[in-house]
């Protein structure tokens, strides 16, 4: 799989990676579905869902934290989780 993604680099044929706010109406539909109200802006969408999956996990609810962690992850938004609290980043 590298020396596919290398060949394709290489070629200038790589797909151009999605602006966060193209994924708004995803993060919005995800946001609604999770029972979060969608913010204004994307990121602060993105914030909120890590939120309640910071709720999930300290309630140990950790079917529900896999869930909304896998659901951002269908969005190539990547959940990663330290001492300090869980942070987020676009894949």
């Amino acid at each position: 799989m590298a020396a596919y993604d290398e060949i394709v680099g290489v070629l200038g044929l790589e797909e151009p990676a999605l602006d966060l706010n193209d994924l708004a109406g995803a993060l919005s539909e995800l946001a609604r579905s999770v029972g979060v109200e969608p913010a204004r802006d994307a990121a602060a969408t993105v914030d909120r869902i890590v939120d309640l999956r910071a709720r999930a996990r300290a309630d140990k609810d950790w079917g529900r934290s896999d869930q909304l962690r896998s659901a951002l992850a269908e969005l190539g938004i990547m959940v990663e989780d330290a001492a300090g609290g869980s942070r987020w980043h676009r894949q």
